[in-house]
């Protein structure tokens, strides 16, 4: 051990769902060392082997560690801890043996990846590792009692297990419902509040398809069945209503040798016991008699998975609805039969279905994510479908939306998968939710990237190409298409790691003969804008030339104006058609979806009911301002242009300034406000930053108002407003815009020289 050595930094964090390093349930550990010729860290595994020792959790002829150490000391040091964490998990009954230990042995961070079957449990076994590896825990056998009684509290069921196992192999999805970020008691509705299984609660399948598990008991049953379970004299009635002998009520407590149990899953024998302490074995040869018994009594209970009790000689005593496969499981054969179950079962929930997954279009970006996963809607429900969505501004199930905060990842993406009211998935994913929680879904059938620019940076992700990185890892998950931003070179950057079938490369400047040649041969199509009789079209090149439709027929583009929502609606176009859509369902979506608050909250709207017009638009980063200014450029007023901006404090000034110079010499007023993101944010240096960056883009300084309010703000700009004036308001993402809108409409005006004033 370590003792008087500085230790390495050690940070490590959980991902419970597939996620952009692993499909397996990991930890990610990060160990930064420091420099080599500052410090020796001493290779001698004899102390961490003695205290494992003398804590009773490695016998002295146990092999440990499992897998050799590397001979770099980074490696050495990372590789003894991932395993050691490893062996606490595997003593405390956790099936867990997968890790990796990456970096460059030259450099001074190394990372890893340890699996764990709840992460919970994970994440003690690394920080009792790093205790007994550093010194800090002399004396284990007290500490490992402690966790060993915490890890088999959250212990899987091998039968459930099994189950997870099959339904993966065969594509099916599994979720389980008391494993984050989901509790027992979310299914009360389902359970009653009664647990069969310990950690046993599963649900399988997507939507309407899915089917929740408890142990091995169907809890979407009937609720006859639910009671059958505490129901002794109910399951006696049932028996002696399907015919089979049963057994006199004084003889059902037979002595041991007398009964059998036997385990049916779909209308056939899988295992024989004797009980009540035998083993679960193959079944071997049977009485026909008794085969006939315990087929009826299976048809009875609709081939439902039941262990049958019956006498020596042929008369049935009882049946239980939730079998533990894992009880009396002497060696690894047996694992044969759970596998035999677990496919039976499986066969039993779905039967012929194949359609157990909700097919899903994954959207992810900087910029325009949001607007492009409503198109993807819009064009959805044009075509009959009930598309179920997820983006900043909520979830919406079919027509209904059920939340109005953001849950672009895996909590929020996991109430479209799971909600029978729809059967089509389109799920924005931010980088946050791919970064820290991972994905609800181990593939989609088409992603799309929108952009990939120099937003939300910091201390996690610290450059553009960074960011890329994690973008790509959702574009990485498409089996049929990815969709990306030919027109952005992050985007484009991307395509040589990616293994959908098609990858579409969509530009706005670009022809198709040029973006065949920038992706994989035999894979590459392109969605590009031509001329058609002397009109934009949106045009579509897979194996043939496909024209979807003019961009003048697409409200969302303003005619063209709005370059950034043409681009959007490429995105939203290329994704459908690859998703299996007809050019007709297309063009109706994209003919019938307008920028308006209602559609898209802070996203173009437009209000014109006053003397002036009124725009709104979230604007949040300098690429988005920049985009809003050639937008309003192209705007021929009678009047005026004002802009109110709102500007997030939680970013560096380069950032802020950057808006600013974006946005100079498009107005002839500007009022400054700052979008709080976080409390105790210092309300006047991001304002200031703007006025900064337009000062020193030639604005004058009598055209800048700097205020602290946003009511004040928008109140302020309202009473500026004149006959022909455009008043732009820009108040950023989340709330803000809710608020400005509702000021928007609530306004009172009336007419006078000098304007129009608040009454």
């Amino acid at each position: 051990m370590f003792r008087g050595v500085p230790m390495p930094n050690i940070k490590w964090f959980p991902y419970t769902f597939p996620n952009r390093l692993n499909d397996r349930p990991v930890v990610e550990i990060t160990l930064h060392f420091l420099p080599a010729d500052e410090i020796q860290y001493p290779m001698d595994i004899a102390p961490i082997r003695q205290c494992l020792e003398q804590g009773g959790i490695l016998h002295p002829n146990e092999v440990f560690p499992a897998d050799p150490l590397p001979n770099d000391f980074t490696g050495w040091y990372t590789s003894l801890l991932v395993q050691t964490a490893l062996l606490f998990q595997s003593k405390a009954g956790h099936r867990v043996g997968y890790y990796t230990v990456c970096g460059d042995p030259d450099q001074s961070e190394r990372s890893a990846l340890m699996e764990h079957e709840q992460c919970d449990v994970g994440m003690t076994a690394v920080k009792l590792a790093t205790e007994t590896i550093s010194g800090e825990r002399k004396l284990l056998a007290k500490p490992f009692e402690q966790f060993s009684a915490f890890a088999v509290d959250r212990l899987l069921p091998v039968d459930t297990g099994s189950i997870i196992a099959v339904a993966r192999r065969r594509g099916i999805p599994a979720i389980q419902l008391e494993r984050q970020p989901y509790r027992r008691e979310q299914f009360d509705h389902l359970t009653g509040g009664d647990c069969i299984r310990r950690n046993g609660l599963l649900m399988l399948g997507h939507g309407a398809h899915q089917h929740v598990l408890d142990g091995l008991f169907c809890l979407d049953t009937s609720d006859d069945f639910k009671r059958l379970l505490n129901d002794k004299q109910g399951r006696r009635d049932l028996l002696q209503g399907t015919g089979v002998p049963v057994a006199d009520s004084g003889r059902d407590d037979g002595g041991a040798a007398q009964r059998y149990q036997y385990l049916l899953v779909n209308g056939q024998v899988v295992a024989a016991r004797p009980v009540p302490d035998g083993s679960w074995a193959e079944p071997g040869t049977l009485d026909h008699a008794v085969v006939e018994h315990l087929l009826q009594v299976a048809h009875a209970l609709g081939f439902a998975a039941v262990a049958v009790t019956v006498l020596t000689g042929g008369e049935v005593v009882d049946f239980d609805l939730a079998p533990r496969l894992d009880q009396h499981l002497e060696s690894s054969k047996n694992m044969v039969l759970l596998e035999r179950a677990g496919n039976l079962l499986v066969d039993w929930l779905f039967g012929d279905v194949d359609d157990t997954r909700m097919p899903v279009i994954a959207i992810t970006g900087t910029n325009g994510k949001t607007t492009t996963a409503r198109m993807v809607r819009e064009i959805l429900a044009c075509a009959g479908d009930r598309p179920g969505l997820v983006c900043t501004d909520g979830v919406y199930l079919d027509d209904k939306q059920v939340s109005d905060t953001d849950e672009c990842m895996i909590a929020g993406h996991l109430k479209v998968l799971t909600s029978a009211a729809v059967n089509r998935a389109v799920l924005e994913s931010h980088h946050t939710g791919i970064l820290r929680y991972g994905f609800a879904f181990d593939r989609c059938e088409v992603a799309i990237c929108t952009t990939v620019a120099d937003d939300h940076l910091g201390l996690t992700v610290r450059t553009v190409e960074e960011m890329a990185v994690i973008k790509r890892a959702l574009l990485e998950r498409a089996m049929d298409a990815a969709v990306l931003n030919a027109d952005n070179e992050h985007c484009l950057d991307m395509v040589e790691h990616l293994t959908a079938d098609k990858v579409c490369l969509v530009s706005t400047s670009s022809v198709a003969d040029d973006l065949s040649h920038q992706g994989p041969e035999g894979r590459t199509c392109c969605c590009v804008l031509e001329s058609v009789d002397d009109e934009d079209w949106v045009v579509i090149y897979d194996t043939i030339r496909v024209p979807v439709v003019p961009v003048a027929s697409m409200p969302a583009t303003f005619g063209g104006r709005a370059t950034f929502n043409v681009s959007n609606a490429m995105h939203a176009i290329a994704a459908c058609y690859f998703f299996g859509y007809d050019v007709d369902a297309i063009r109706a979506g994209m003919e019938r979806f307008r920028m308006d608050f209602d559609n898209t909250p802070g996203r173009l709207n437009f209000y014109d009911t006053y003397p002036f017009d009124v725009l709104m638009d979230a604007m949040k980063n300098p690429a988005g301002a920049a985009a809003l200014g050639r937008f309003v450029e192209q705007i021929k007023t009678r009047g005026r242009k004002y802009l109110m901006v709102q500007a997030r404090g939680d970013r560096d000034d380069g950032f802020i300034k950057a808006m600013g110079t974006a946005l100079a010499g498009q107005f002839d007023h500007y009022i400054c406000q700052t979008h709080s993101v976080y409390p105790g944010e210092p309300k006047d240096r991001a304002p200031a930053l703007v006025k900064a960056a337009l000062l020193e883009a030639g604005v004058g300084e009598e055209q800048i108002t700097l205020m602290a309010d946003l009511s004040e703000a928008v109140d302020t700009l309202l009473r500026m407003g004149s006959e022909g004036d455009l008043l732009v308001f820009a108040p950023g993402t989340g709330q803000p815009k809710s608020k400005v809108w509702s000021q928007i409409l609530a306004f009172e005006f009336e007419a006078d020289a000098g304007g129009l004033e608040r009454q």
